[in-house]
């Protein structure tokens, strides 16, 4: 038997250290002598001693310690439960609402900007609409006051009507002028097709220019010098192109003592009716001035007349400055009529045509016809239209000729229904345009279709003239 340290005795054989508090043996050997049998039977036959008292509290308590510790590792590993509201604000839930917080902030503050941007899309469109309706209206009342404002123009009266349109209407083969059928290779389909006056002169001035530009001086000046015999489309006014390119040739390549006066007659008469060309060619001659009795006076009207139409040109500024006379009037006369036809101010427009003068300004005529022919709602009267578009046709412009095939084949402005002379008119007008203008396309269609429209016989004839002129 051995003793531990705390003295209680145990089986060292059975126990390698003592059973009751685990400590090591007391060495016997050299301090007490071996244990005798009697002595170890007193020994057991002892009372153990008393367990000390403190040691039932001590264990208890690190027993519950224990616990707690348990426990409280046991809540921490435990997921939390965030729908309870005591979790709300502890731990990871903290987070996971901080999170949940922002998102629901992110939403509103995305939801509050979609009803900004859609309020201000609503109010853009509400303002688009009603500026749309302010414009639709302006607009409206725009159209209304331009419509009534060519209307107004369209009804007054012309002096010029009735001459104009006896000009333009077909002429029975029996009225036709001797003369007129001797300046034409065709007489006999140009009088079974009923040509008008104003149309049989435009036929010969074409060819006269056609044989002019291929070099057949003679035979130019003898169609010119034929057609201004003839009786022209309006008393007391021919052909303005047809006066210049007889004053032109007999200017320069005229060789009789008389020649010169006659240049002056004619070149006077067709810058009087306007005609650009005539105005410069005239007034830098001195000698057909003196020839043509043109005064100061005289010839700062035409000069004027000259830079409304073409202020630009190098040959009227030049022709100013050796006069020395003003061009503003000329230019705030154009810029007021060429501004109100950009921006399509018919009262404007109408006012600065007003102003220049009807029949004035040959340019300026065929313009506000073509114009006019162009505006919506138009429904006539139609015979101011024709009297404009016979001052741009007088010059060959070809939107005017374009506007009285237009008024020929409608049977307006008091003229009868007349294909053969509404498709001549348009091969007329293609003869003074190239193919890349911008009409060119739109007339060639016209011209063809009022072909088609045509019965067989009266569409070759019609074909025979016009390529005569160079049209196919």
């Amino acid at each position: 038997m051995l003793r531990c340290l705390d003295g209680h005795p145990y089986d060292a054989n059975a126990h390698e250290a003592c059973p009751v508090c685990g400590a090591a043996p007391r060495l016997q050997a050299e301090t007490n002598p071996p244990p005798q049998p009697e002595a170890e039977e007193q020994q057991q036959s002892a009372p153990l001693p008393p367990k000390p008292r403190w040691r039932g509290p001590v264990l208890a308590v690190l027993g519950l310690a224990l616990l707690a510790c348990g426990w409280f590792a046991f809540e921490q590993l435990r997921p939390a439960d965030c729908r309870r509201p005591e979790n709300a604000e502890r731990g990871p839930c903290a987070a996971e609402a901080g999170q949940r917080r922002q998102a629901e902030e992110r939403a509103r503050l995305a939801a509050e900007e979609g009803r900004k941007a859609a309020a201000a899309r609503q109010e853009a469109e509400s303002h688009r609409r009603g500026e749309e309706a302010q414009r639709v209206a302006s607009d409206a009342r725009f159209k209304s006051e331009a419509e009534r404002a060519v209307a107004a123009f369209l009804t007054e009266p012309s002096g010029a009507v009735a001459r104009v349109r006896a000009a333009y209407a077909p002429l029975d083969p029996a009225e036709v002028e001797p003369l007129l059928d001797t300046l034409s290779p065709l007489p006999f389909a140009e009088g079974q097709l009923r040509l008008s006056r104003a149309l049989r002169h435009g036929l010969v001035l074409t060819r006269a220019l056609r044989a002019f530009r291929a070099g057949q001086t003679p035979t130019a000046r003898a169609l010119l010098t034929g057609l201004s015999k003839a009786t022209p489309p309006e008393p007391n006014r021919p052909l303005a192109y047809a006066s210049f390119a007889l004053g032109f040739i007999l200017a320069t390549a005229g060789t009789d003592p008389g020649d010169a006066a006659a240049a002056a007659f004619h070149l006077r008469t067709a810058a009087e009716l306007g005609l650009v060309d005539a105005v410069v060619e005239l007034l830098r001659r001195p000698n057909l001035v003196t020839a043509a009795g043109i005064d100061e006076r005289g010839a700062a009207r035409l000069l004027e007349t000259a830079a409304i139409q073409a202020g630009q040109s190098a040959a009227v500024e030049d022709l100013y400055k050796r006069r020395n006379l003003n061009p503003m009037p000329a230019a705030l006369l154009i810029k007021a009529f060429t501004d109100a036809l950009a921006a399509g101010d018919w009262p404007g427009l109408i006012a600065a045509y007003k102003a220049i003068g009807e029949r004035r300004a040959p340019l300026v005529d065929a313009n506000m016809a073509y114009a006019v022919s162009s505006a919506r709602g138009l429904d006539g009267p139609y015979d101011r239209l024709l009297v404009m578009a016979d001052g741009g046709a007088a010059v060959m412009h070809p939107r005017s000729r374009g506007v009285i095939g237009w008024l020929c084949e409608t049977g307006r402005a008091g003229l009868p229904k007349d294909l053969p002379n509404a498709a001549l008119w348009i091969a007329l007008a293609l003869t003074g345009m190239k193919p890349d203008d911008a009409l060119f396309a739109e007339l060639s269609k016209r011209y063809a279709g009022l072909k088609d429209a045509l019965p067989p016989g009266q569409r070759a004839l019609v074909e025979q003239v016009a390529k005569d002129i160079g049209v196919q």
